[in-house]
């Protein structure tokens, strides 16, 4: 039988050039291994996609989770 893993989507952000820029999720199944994959590729980690709700006119908007504090 194989177990399967809920994975969660992780929010970064990049700095370069002096300005802060939105960088690429992180699909992990941890917050400890999106926190070890930001660090390796130089992202800050700031937060989790908790829901994405769509309205009758089928507009969607996400939910985050915030992170407490910023990992680089």
């Amino acid at each position: 039988m194989t177990t399967m893993t809920t994975m969660k989507v992780f929010l970064t952000e990049v700095e370069m050039h002096g300005r802060t820029y939105t960088g690429p999720n992180i699909v992990a199944d941890s917050l400890d291994m999106a926190l070890k994959a930001a660090e390796e590729n130089g992202l800050i980690l700031t937060g989790e996609i908790d829901n994405i709700v769509v309205d009758p006119q089928g507009n969607s908007i996400y939910t985050e989770i915030s992170l407490n504090e910023t990992v680089h």
